[in-house]
């Protein structure tokens, strides 16, 4: 039993090593990456995402949320190039705008009267937080909670 026990110390001690070999090397590479990123500050694009929580019964509508995703197209100054919209028993809601800029998304969770709201978009021309006021007018969440991300920006 002694032998045994002392046989998984070794093991461990040796997985332990090979671990921290390998975090030492992806760090490594880390830096390099980081040594050779841009450093003019340039972003690729800017991403909204938006949680809203105690919407109103329009979540539930189908016909609600293409208007909202086809309003927030329009007032992001996005050049539309597709939308899918897809319907989930018993409910629930999800929607993409596909735009020449990125993509704009908006997932309905009605039971639980919330919607996942995600706009990207790249370029000069678009604005995502005209999108996102889009989504906040029409369904009128009482709680929001909003992060941006600049895409494509070395730290």
């Amino acid at each position: 039993m002694a032998t045994k026990v002392a046989e998984v110390r070794q093991q461990n001690k040796l997985h332990k090593l090979q671990l921290k070999e390998q975090r030492r090397h992806e760090e490594a590479e880390l830096r390099l990456s980081l040594s050779e990123a841009p450093t003019d500050g340039r972003v690729v694009g800017r991403q909204i995402i938006m949680e809203c929580w105690e919407c109103n019964e329009k979540v539930f509508s189908r016909e609600e949320v293409e208007r909202a995703l086809l309003e927030a197209v329009r007032r992001a100054n996005a050049n539309l190039l597709a939308t899918y919209i897809h319907e989930f028993q018993p409910q629930g809601i999800s929607a993409v705008a596909v735009i020449a800029e990125s993509h704009i998304f908006i997932h309905t969770w009605p039971e639980m009267g919330f919607i996942a709201f995600d706009a990207f978009t790249c370029g000069e021309e678009a604005i995502p937080e005209e999108a996102a006021k889009v989504v906040k007018e029409i369904f009128q969440p009482r709680r929001v909670k909003i992060y941006e991300l600049q895409r494509g920006r070395w730290p």
